[in-house]
């Protein structure tokens, strides 16, 4: 179970260190999402932001009100299968000002919907009443906070016969017998990876971690730099297979995958030429890019379940 309560936050700019994303976006979903704004006037969807609560203050607050009754809204999400999702009304005005006055200093970390959280700003410049942005907080340390992973597959590159020999160069590589097997030696392991190419599983594992430095910007982190989705797309996406970052930014070449199987189904029928299978990044790792003020890649965290769109709605 995830705990996070619905509230509006004043917007701010990224430079303020007060909201920190973790992820770089993409234009063409920000343009979509800014036109809806703009038809609309109105917040359908959540922003998805985490804060830090190490003694559980906040949520042990809320607790309090909503133990004894019945929520508002109880449903069944549609899209992540037996993924209920309940909603209380929080009316206590003492509890609402302490959870304010908890509040009030804390940094807090885009989880899912860094276009939403872009669109906002650039929509709130073309309309300075609409300031306040609607989202969903939830605890850094909630015991219910799952990220999953995002798999990648690759398709629209040809001759593929000297991949494996120069991902060789590398990586070792030890082919495996089934997906299960595959995932379960993958489980837990840094700088591991699964690979699906010419019907064989194969498991992937860096040979050196100083081989990074070669591929990363000088001036990226240490943190950055060891991260799976760095060593993936740095060595494996960009200088093996060519897929330059503004092809990936622009998913050319590139589809992200939460359903591997979907990745297999896909090199089966000739859709795609592979499909790396990725680890989840952890949540720590999250907190530590953001504290550097770096980037991931896009597409390297899917916090679940999603929040439903339609839920709640705001009206600007």
């Amino acid at each position: 179970m995830r705990r996070g309560f619905i509230c509006l936050i004043k917007l701010e700019d990224f430079s303020t260190g007060t909201v920190l994303p973790h992820e770089r976006t993409m234009s063409g979903p920000k343009e979509d999402r800014l036109q809806l704004l703009r038809a609309t006037k109105a917040n359908f969807g959540q922003i998805f932001m985490l804060y830090p609560d190490p003694q559980n203050t906040v949520a042990s607050l809320i607790e309090d009100q909503v133990r004894e009754e019945e929520p508002i809204i109880n449903t069944y999400e549609a899209y992540e299968d037996n993924v209920r999702h309940k909603v209380w009304r929080i009316d206590n005005e003492e509890i609402v000002e302490e959870v304010k006055e908890s509040m009030k200093d804390k940094t807090l970390l885009i989880a899912d919907g860094h276009h939403r959280y872009e669109t906002a700003l650039k929509y709130y410049n073309e309309n300075p009443n609409a300031s306040y942005r609607m989202v969903t907080l939830v605890s850094m340390d909630d015991p219910g906070l799952i990220i999953l992973p995002t798999h990648r597959a690759i398709h629209g590159l040809g001759n593929l016969d000297n991949f494996l020999s120069k991902v060789n160069e590398f990586f070792e590589i030890e082919q495996m017998s089934s997906k299960e097997i595959l995932f379960k030696v993958m489980e837990g392991k840094k700088h591991c990876f699964g690979l699906y190419f010419g019907d064989k599983f194969y498991l992937l594992i860096l040979k050196d971690e100083d081989l990074i430095d070669k591929f990363v910007e000088k001036n990226r982190s240490p943190e950055y730099k060891l991260l799976d989705v760095t060593v993936l797309h740095a060595i494996l996406i960009e200088h093996i297979l060519g897929i330059s970052k503004e092809e990936q930014a622009s998913k050319q070449k590139i589809d992200y995958l939460r359903n591997a199987n979907l990745g297999i189904e896909g090199v089966n029928r000739g859709k795609y030429d592979l499909v790396f299978f990725m680890n989840p990044t952890r949540i720590d790792e999250v907190k530590r890019i953001s504290e550097e003020k770096e980037l991931m890649p896009q597409k390297s965290t899917d916090f679940y379940p999603k929040l439903i769109t339609g839920l709640v709605i705001n009206r600007l």
